[in-house]
Order: C-alpha cells, then sequence, then structure tokens
C-alpha cells in the first residue's frame, strides 16, 4: 500500500517506520516462519511451495531496496548531519534514560534486536496487568555496528578512536569488565553481567 517512498525529511522516514512500515518487517518474519514450519508433505502438487517462498522474499527485497535507496538520498540531501535530525540519539541514551533515576534500574542489551521484535514483545508485556511498558526508539550512529553502539550507551563526555578501537577516558569499552569500570564512575555500585554469567545462576 505504500504509494511513494520520498519524503521530506529524515524525521519522517523515521516516525513512519516506527508508526505503521515495521509492520511489514514484522510480517514478512512471521510469513517466512510460517513457510518454513510447513510439512511440505502434506502440500497439493498445485500449490508451488517454492515459488511462493521466492515470491514473497522478492517482493520484501524489493520493499527494503526502496526504502533504503530513498532514506539514504534524504540523509545525503542532509549531508549526513545528525544536528539537522531532530529524533532522539543512541548516544543520548544515557543521560536521558539513565543518569535521572536514583532507584536501583537495569539495562538489557540484545544485540541486533530488531525495532520490529521489540514491538511484538512490548505486545507481550501489555497481557500482564501489572505491567507498565512503553516502547521509544532512537536513532543509531553511523557506523551502525556493535562495537560502536555498545560504546555509546555508556556514559561520556566523548568517545577515543584510535586504529578500529574505542576507549572512553582512557578505558577501553570493549568487554564486560571494561564497560562495568566506566559505569562506576557515575554509580560505584554499577554491575555488567552477560547473558551467560545470568542465565547459568538460574
Amino acid at each position: 500500500g505504500i504509494t511513494s517512498y520520498i519524503l521530506d525529511k529524515p524525521d519522517q522516514y523515521i516516525q513512519q517506520y516506527a508508526e505503521e512500515w515495521y509492520l511489514i518487517d514484522q510480517h514478512y518474519r512471521r510469513a517466512i516462519k510460517g513457510l518454513n514450519d510447513l510439512d511440505t508433505s502434506a502440500i497439493p502438487e498445485f500449490i508451488d511451495y517454492d515459488g511462493l517462498k521466492k515470491d514473497v522474499n522478492q517482493v520484501y527485497e524489493k520493499h527494503i531496496d526502496q526504502l533504503n535507496r530513498q532514506w539514504l538520498s534524504c540523509l545525503n540531501h542532509f549531508n549526513f548531519d545528525y544536528s539537522k535530525v531532530s529524533a532522539p540519539k543512541q548516544f543520548d541514551f544515557y543521560q536521558a534514560e539513565v543518569a535521572g533515576y536514583d532507584q536501583k534500574g537495569v539495562v538489557i542489551i540484545s544485540d541486533a534486536l530488531r525495532y520490529e521484535v521489540g514491538r511484538e514483545l512490548l505486545k507481550e508485556l501489555y497481557k500482564d496487568s501489572k505491567n507498565t511498558a512503553e516502547s521509544k526508539y532512537k536513532l543509531a550512529s553511523i557506523p551502525s555496528k556493535t562495537s560502536v553502539g555498545m560504546a555509546q550507551l555508556l556514559p561520556h563526555q566523548s568517545i577515543d578512536f584510535n586504529d578500529g578501537s574505542l576507549s572512553i577516558n582512557g578505558t577501553s569499552t570493549e568487554g564486560s569488565a571494561n564497560r562495568q569500570t566506566i559505569l562506576q564512575t557515575q554509580h560505584e555500585d554499577a554491575k555488567t553481567v552477560t547473558f551467560q554469567e545470568v542465565s547459568s545462576n538460574e
């Protein structure tokens, strides 16, 4: 139903995706899962299963290609200047979401968790009437890669780049122990734990 992928400003792309276009990713994931879970031996011969799967992938890939091309074209028009984008930024995460709270808090970082999956998780949380939950987004910095994203979630005034490695106030942002050291500059009781450590204590 998308009539045009050409929008005027980066913020319009972000808002459009956050409110509606994310559903395309969500439905595609569900469709592919449904196709993969099918017992193909029970499918009548007149149904072209492989062709159907190919068609779903082609339609989705065309959508992604058109969206990415126009998004990048729009960003290029604004010289990739994030200061001209009003959407909240990933590098402001600590100040905006953590620093202002006095009570104990927990931040769960799941690498490469898609926005549409987060929205589905929100629906699951809504099923418990005791939960109060909301979904918000932040614009990742370029390059959008794990090492950069993890560093930008930490408290910092600036992040130093040196031959591909990142550090904050002389401390590398790589590894759980280093990130704990950086967090403890703001909260002396701060701890970082890996998923493996949490799951082994169940």
